[in-house]
C-alpha cells in the first residue's frame, strides 16, 4: 500500500533484485511530487540497473 496524507492505494512490487531491495527498505517516507495523476519520489537506494531497465514504461 503506498499512503500520502489522506490516500492509499495498492501497490505490487514485480519479483526482481531491485524490488527485493525495494521491499527490505520498507516502510518508506519522504516528499512526493505529482505530474498530473502521476506520483514521483526518490528512495534512498542507490542500484545498478536491471538488465531490462526502461526509461518509459505500458500504463498500467
Amino acid at each position: 500500500m503506498i499512503s500520502v496524507e489522506d490516500l492509499s492505494v495498492p501497490a505490487e512490487l514485480n519479483e526482481t533484485y531491485t524490488a527485493e531491495k525495494i521491499f527490505e527498505d520498507l516502510p518508506l517516507e519522504g516528499n512526493v511530487n505529482l505530474w498530473g495523476d502521476e506520483i514521483y519520489f526518490d528512495i534512498p537506494l542507490e542500484l545498478d540497473l536491471e538488465n531490462d531497465a526502461r526509461a518509459e514504461v505500458e500504463v498500467g
